[in-house]
């Protein structure tokens, strides 16, 4: 039996270089089109997408029908703080009930 895992997130974060209130995410995930909750609140924009952040800790919910859910934690973020994050998703493992 083959078992698919989720490879963890790819993060790069710029210095910020100039003076903005709001942190940003760049999220791309493999597949495309998740479903992003940031804080618990589900985002408008699927992936792949840019998401204005308040400066500080946040966590990050990535989900999509047939694939494991993942979740990131992003440790304080700054007032211009530009960080991009890459995730695969893992295929969810077929329910052994639906199998029978």
């Amino acid at each position: 039996m083959l078992r698919a895992l989720a490879r963890g997130p790819s993060m790069v974060s710029d210095t910020p270089a100039y003076t903005d209130s709001s942190a940003y995410l760049a999220l791309r995930t493999d597949p495309e089109h998740a479903r992003v909750s940031i804080d618990g609140v589900v985002q408008r924009e699927p992936t792949n997408a840019t998401y204005a952040l308040d400066p500080g800790n946040h966590s990050i919910l990535i989900e999509k029908q047939g694939y494991q859910p993942q979740e990131l934690s992003l440790l304080h973020l700054v007032p211009g703080q530009k960080m991009r994050a890459s995730v695969t998703l893992a295929a969810s493992r077929p329910d052994s009930a639906a199998t029978k």
